[in-house]
C-alpha cells in the first residue's frame, strides 16, 4: 500500500485498522485498510 502511494500523483492512505490484543491476528498488524489513487478508493 505504502508503495502505490508512492508510486502515483494524488494518492493517500485513509484509513488504517490493525489487531489490538486477543483478536485473531497478530496485534500491531493491519487488519484492513484503505487507500486512493487519483480519487479511486482501493482496499486492502
Amino acid at each position: 500500500m505504502n508503495y502505490y502511494t508512492t508510486l502515483f500523483e494524488q494518492s493517500e492512505i485513509t484509513s488504517i485498522s490493525r489487531y489490538g490484543v486477543n483478536e485473531a491476528g497478530k496485534e500491531g498488524s493491519v487488519m484492513k485498510a484503505t487507500f486512493t489513487i487519483k480519487e479511486q478508493e482501493f482496499m486492502y
